[in-house]
């Protein structure tokens, strides 16, 4: 789960763990599928573009799979129980797996970012939290930053990542030096894959540059050179983190959906305000995201604007 994969948090307390410290089993039965799942631990076995249902982002080993399903699972998010409590939060908080509607995208109230993955939800209130978010413990380290960071629910201290403000749960602070590490950051893979690269980026914090100019390769747009980005060493090539994962990066981009309000599957797919405009308001897309037909090449806004509407 990017950085933050192994990490637990002891002050954290767990209900309905059925698995032994430390144990993976070879065969499971999870909530989040409806077949048996294998586990395996060869890395040659992963394929490129393959995402965790679970986390949405890159598999890695060890990792579960079905046979019978392009489904992957990492093993740590396999192993999530059931049943988990916060310290930011009152109530017990419960797993939910993402299923094939359109609505069952959940917006993370940490990252504030919306997800196809797992999410732990309140029964009481309306909160919702993703793994991601969910599993960076109180205190921890980041390899983006030399001393150990801690959360601080009421700190106004910005993220040195990306100079983002901080969001209602709060920002990871270092006591010894004036940093801040937003949970939209502190979640961000160590690795991604760009559709219009051929290899692999790795999340970078630091990047010696003797011309003193600094540009995304992608929007080709001067950057910030204390700002965190993506690179690719073998290619000197360098980018804005956002132009790489976009505003949406955990969301299921081609994979079809049904709804109940339109005849044909829909899918997600990445649109700028230059593509054609939706077809239900006439408005352009600004966001990164819409929802497209493949046959009548229906297109619109997705969520709490124009489904909404139509929904009605």
């Amino acid at each position: 789960m990017g950085a933050i994969t192994d990490t637990i948090d002891s002050s954290i307390e767990e209900e309905g763990i059925d698995f032994e410290e430390g144990e993976e089993r070879e065969e499971l039965k999870h909530l989040g599928h409806e077949h048996n799942l294998i586990l395996s631990r060869n890395q040659v076995e992963v394929h490129h573009n393959k995402l965790c249902e679970g986390c949405m982002q890159l598999i890695f080993a060890p990792f579960y799979s079905c046979e019978q399903c392009n489904y992957f699972l990492h093993s740590a998010c396999a192993r999530l129980p059931l049943k988990k409590r916060l310290p930011t939060h009152p109530h017990v908080l419960t797993l939910y797996p993402c299923g094939s509607q359109i609505g069952n995208t959940e917006h993370c109230f940490a990252c504030q970012r919306r997800s196809h993955g797992f999410t732990y939800k309140c029964s009481d209130c309306e909160y919702s939290i993703d793994i991601r978010c969910c599993s960076i413990p109180k205190t921890f380290k980041h390899e983006g930053h030399q001393h150990p960071l801690f959360l601080a629910p009421s700190s106004v201290q910005k993220c040195n990542s990306c100079e983002g403000q901080r969001s209602a749960n709060g920002v990871f602070v270092c006591t010894k030096c004036n940093f801040g590490l937003g949970f939209e950051c502190a979640t961000l893979p160590l690795k991604v894959e760009y559709e219009y690269h051929p290899h692999p980026l790795s999340l970078t914090y630091i990047i010696e540059n003797d011309s003193e100019e600094y540009y995304c390769l992608i929007c080709e747009e001067e950057r910030n050179p204390n700002h965190w980005v993506y690179c690719c060493v073998k290619c000197n090539f360098t980018a804005h983190l956002r132009c790489v994962v976009g505003r949406y990066p955990y969301i299921k981009y081609g994979i079809d959906f049904t709804w109940k309000n339109h005849q044909h599957p829909l899918n997600f797919v990445r649109r700028t305000k230059d593509s054609r405009p939706c077809d239900e308001c006439g408005k352009f897309f600004d966001d990164d995201l819409a929802l497209n037909c493949r046959q009548c090449k229906f297109i619109i806004h997705p969520w709490y604007t124009c489904m909404g509407k139509m929904s009605t």
